[in-house]
């Protein structure tokens, strides 16, 4: 589960770097 949502915290991070860019 930790794994998991470490997984989708980076994906998150990626997706919002990306709009503010």
């Amino acid at each position: 589960m930790v794994i998991y949502a470490d997984c989708i915290i980076k994906r998150l991070r990626k997706v919002l770097n990306e709009e503010r860019q």
